[in-house]
Formats: structure tokens, C-alpha cells, sequence
């Protein structure tokens, strides 16, 4: 029988497997689970050396790992146009036109999560394209790594972007025709 480096014991161990849900134990060795289960069969496990921890019924859950999310950005997108699954500029521009008739009251339409790698195009969208689908109303789009948009004319003009317009620690790439 193996010594765990840590025993945590009298938990409400969430487990996510199906075949076993819930367990109130877990035995840990070399950065392992190596029990899942009852008080019982974790301290058999439990050596001089094993840090033991009396979880007093409160939850354990499996480790959350976070690849990379911005927390806000990922809230900010529950709320506006999801491009995600969009395939060509084609689809991004009715699933644009769709949402901007569904949404009418909408002043600004806002999404993103669109990728131009997916796209058949294989390029960034632009502002004809988002013109094409929506010239009345702002549009701001937010690709999916959160580092790169594009908007629509109307956009540019009431933010007063020109081919002089400068940021500080950004980039605006304009075409030949801005403003």
C-alpha cells in the first residue's frame, strides 16, 4: 500500500466522474489522486509523513485550469453578437444584418470572437464588408483573441478617425479611402 504526501478526509468531494459523483475522500502522492473514496480507504493510505487535512464537509472540486480568459471580456461577450462559428466574411455579415434587426434598439452593435483564419476568405474582416451589412449604426467588432477589431464607417465617424488619427500604445490601420 502506497503513502500519500496528503490525505484530505470528511470532505463533499465533487468527483465528475458519473460512475462515482460524490466521494468524502482523497488521497494524494507525487502530485496524483491515488484514492477516491471513503474516510476508510483514504487513511489506509495515511503514513507518518502524510499531511492530513479534516475538510470539516466542506467541498473539494477537481483543480479549475484557466488557459487564458479575461473575465470581463468573456461577460462583455454573453451580451452581444457572437461570431465565433462564423465560416466567411459572407456569414459574418447576416449573422451582422440578422442581429442588427433583432436588436433594433441597439445604438452601437458590439461583438466579436470572430477568427479569419476560419474564414474561406482567410482574411480580416473590414469596414466595406461591415458596411455592406450595416451602414446605419456603429459597428464594433472584437476578434477573437481580444487584440485586434475592426469597425464599420459610422463607427469612424463619430469616433472622428482620419488618416491622421494616432493612439498612443495601438495601431489603426486605414485603407487608401478613410475619411
Amino acid at each position: 500500500m502506497s503513502e500519500a504526501a496528503l490525505a484530505i478526509l470528511n470532505a463533499k468531494v465533487t468527483t465528475l466522474n458519473p460512475k462515482q459523483p460524490t466521494a468524502e475522500a482523497i488521497a494524494i502522492q507525487n502530485g496524483k489522486i491515488i484514492v477516491v473514496g471513503s474516510n476508510k480507504e483514504t487513511r489506509k493510505h495515511i503514513g507518518s509523513k502524510t499531511k492530513v487535512i479534516d475538510a470539516k464537509g466542506k467541498t473539494v472540486v477537481p483543480g479549475f485550469v484557466d488557459c487564458h480568459v479575461h473575465m470581463i471580456g468573456f461577460g462583455w461577450s454573453l451580451q452581444n453578437l457572437d461570431l465565433r462559428n462564423a465560416k466567411s466574411i459572407k456569414e459574418l455579415q447576416q449573422k451582422l444584418r440578422e442581429y442588427a434587426e433583432k436588436n433594433p434598439k441597439k445604438k452601437w452593435i458590439l461583438g466579436g470572437r470572430w477568427d479569419h483564419e476560419k474564414f474561406a476568405e482567410k482574411r480580416f474582416p473590414t469596414r466595406e464588408d461591415l458596411d455592406a451589412a450595416v451602414a446605419d449604426r456603429p459597428v464594433f467588432l472584437v476578434r477573437v483573441c481580444g487584440h485586434a477589431g475592426v469597425v464599420n464607417s459610422r463607427a469612424m465617424q463619430l469616433a472622428k478617425i482620419k488618416k491622421k488619427t494616432t493612439v498612443t500604445g495601438g495601431k489603426i490601420e486605414l485603407d487608401e479611402k478613410t475619411l
